[in-house]
């Protein structure tokens, strides 16, 4: 009978324990580059846009190249054939204005052509980004400015080239262009998504927003010391999606941050690191 009480209050005392300690996840303290960003769209813009014609009526032999290729400035487009009854002609070459993408043809191959009428479209390779900024977050964009095009940058970056002085009173929008620095496939008229540094912070601590914990009006976080829960107090800098930028003395990069399970511990307590 006595073993068996024993034994109970081993099995107890154990579950006791267990309950003591803390089940958490950790990552390493590194230092990182953080930005924050405030997020608007705009409409993509060729900085040099023209239209060609043929100088003279005829029909359209060919176009050189197809659409989306790239012209020299002077470089053959199309050959019309002026097509003059009784007189012999060669064909009329018709030539790119600039430097630029041959974005749109409007003929095909046997059309009559007129000098009212384009038979192509083209667009400089030098891209721009006009988007209207409403005055919450027009005040907060600044020129030379980096910015991101498309979600997760997969369109290219840029760089704020103007930001209006002020808002339109009837729409109450501003106006910021951007400068496209690097061209992931943007297409000019196509509408991107813009998130623009508004500031940003270099080589600091940089942590998850669940391992930030606030008591009191301060911020902490907890780091796995030997299988105990240490709070660090921190001072918070940019917040950017679902990090932040952190600053303590305390704070050594490679430290084990605890994330998942930060919320409710206390100076102290006992953690285990859950397995990966």
């Amino acid at each position: 009978m006595r073993r068996v009480v024993f034994l109970m209050m081993v099995l107890v005392g154990s579950a006791f324990a267990a309950k003591g300690v803390s089940v958490v996840k950790t990552e390493p303290l590194k230092r990182q580059n953080i930005s924050a960003y405030v997020h608007v769209y705009g409409k993509v813009m060729a900085k040099h846009t023209g239209y060609v014609v043929s100088p003279m009526p005829g029909k359209l032999i060919r176009y050189t190249k197809k659409q989306g290729s790239f012209f020299k400035k002077d470089e053959p487009v199309a050959y019309v054939d002026r097509n003059i009854p009784g007189i012999k002609t060669n064909p009329l070459v018709i030539k790119a204005p600039f430097d630029g993408i041959l974005a749109i043809t409007y003929s095909h191959e046997g059309d009559m052509v007129a000098q009212t009428n384009p038979i192509a479209l083209f667009y400089s390779k030098d891209l721009y980004i006009e988007a209207n900024v409403g005055s919450s977050l027009l005040k907060k964009i600044k020129k030379g400015a980096m910015c991101i095009i498309g979600a997760k940058g997969e369109k290219g970056k840029g760089i704020v080239e103007s930001v209006s002085f002020g808002v339109d009173p009837m729409r109450g929008m501003g106006k910021i262009k951007v400068n496209v620095l690097k061209n992931e496939g943007l297409i000019p008229g196509e509408v991107v998504s813009l998130s623009v540094s508004t500031n940003s912070m270099k080589n600091v601590f940089v942590v998850p927003l669940e391992a930030l914990v606030e008591r009191n009006g301060s911020f902490f976080v907890f780091v796995n010391d030997s299988g105990k829960a240490k709070m660090i107090p921190v001072n918070v800098g940019i917040i950017s999606g679902d990090k932040a930028g952190v600053s303590s003395s305390i704070l050594k990069e490679g430290m084990e941050i605890i994330t998942v399970g930060a919320s409710g511990l206390e100076d102290g307590d006992k953690v285990k690191t859950q397995e990966k």
